[in-house]
This record gives structure tokens, sequence and C-alpha cells, in this order.
């Protein structure tokens, strides 16, 4: 399960997600965020997983996630993935996403985040 919010002062749209998240939920998500940015100038997204976990899925779908996330920062997109203090949301997916050179920092806070965000886009 996830939602979708947009704060139009500080440009940020945060993707909450909770329970149990697989791949293909957030390639559902990747999906409607890439339509959203083709369509505006939002380039800051925060994805909150602090009340969420990744299921533990294949290689191939990891790799296909990844491959999204970078059709993000191809657009110049900052993400901010906020979640519990040393536990990876999906380590094969960070790694993956890592190796493509997207910019994007880990946080247990919200607040960090969007601070982390601002200052970047600034």
């Amino acid at each position: 399960m996830h939602t979708i919010a947009i704060d139009p002062v500080d440009r940020i749209v945060t993707v909450t997600y909770r329970e149990r998240v697989t791949i293909a939920e957030r390639i559902e998500v990747l999906e409607r965020l890439l339509a959203m940015f083709a369509d505006s100038d939002y380039r800051r997204l925060l994805v909150d997983f602090h009340d969420a976990q990744s299921t533990v899925e294949e290689f191939a779908a990891c790799k296909e996630l990844a491959r999204r996330l970078d059709a993000l920062g191809v657009h110049g997109c900052q993400i901010a993935y906020v979640g519990p203090a040393g536990r990876a949301i999906n380590p094969v997916v960070e790694a993956l996403s890592a190796a493509r050179g997207l910019l994007f920092e880990r946080f247990d806070d919200n607040d960090e985040a969007r601070e982390w965000l601002r200052a970047v886009a600034a």
C-alpha cells in the first residue's frame, strides 16, 4: 500500500509505503511519477519506508526497478530514502542504483531528508 503527496511549497513529491512492498508496486508508482515529472518541474522525491518492508525478489526484478529508477535520474531527480536506521530498503536495488550513479541518500528522519532535498536543489 502507498500514498503519494505533493508539497507545492518545497516542490517535493513524497511516496509513503506501508506494509509489505513488492517490486511490482514500486514499478507501478515509478510509472506514475515519471508521468507526473514529465508534465512538471518537480524533481525532488522523498520515499518513506518507515512503516514498510520490501519483499525479497529475484535479481531480474531488482535490476528492472533500478533501471526504472535510473529513468528518474536521467531527468535530474534527487531521491531521499527514509527508513529505520541500519536497515536497507532493498540492498540489491540500492547497490544497482548507486552503480548507475543515481543521486540519492538514505535518512532515518523525514525532516533531515527534506532538508537535504532542499539543499541539493538549491
